[in-house]
């Protein structure tokens, strides 16, 4: 880089020619360090489930957990569409009427 200024005026382009770059390569670092910090906080919490790991006994509980749920709720889904229907019948029952 150029200190001195010449006749045409070059040291104030080649200055701002390294800012330039100067300015790209700080983008391209700090772009850099944004993807790398994500993949470290990825890494970490892959590293914690593994640690942690899956116990098939709690896995198989929630298994029995979650199907008894969806029973009581299909049940349920039954018992309401029963009574929507009861209520359909009546309803034509007294426009009819």
């Amino acid at each position: 880089m150029k200190d001195t200024q010449t006749s045409d005026g070059t040291a104030g382009t080649d200055l701002a020619d390294a800012v330039a770059g100067l300015e790209g390569k700080v983008k391209l670092l700090l772009s850099r360090h944004t993807e790398l910090t994500e993949r470290y906080k990825e890494a970490m919490a892959a590293s914690e489930r593994l640690d942690t790991g899956l116990d098939p006994v709690v896995l198989e509980e929630r298994v029995r957990v979650l199907e008894s749920e969806r029973d009581r709720l299909s049940r349920h889904a039954a018992f309401l569409e029963g009574k929507i229907r009861e209520l359909l019948t009546r309803v034509r029952y007294a426009v009819d009427a």
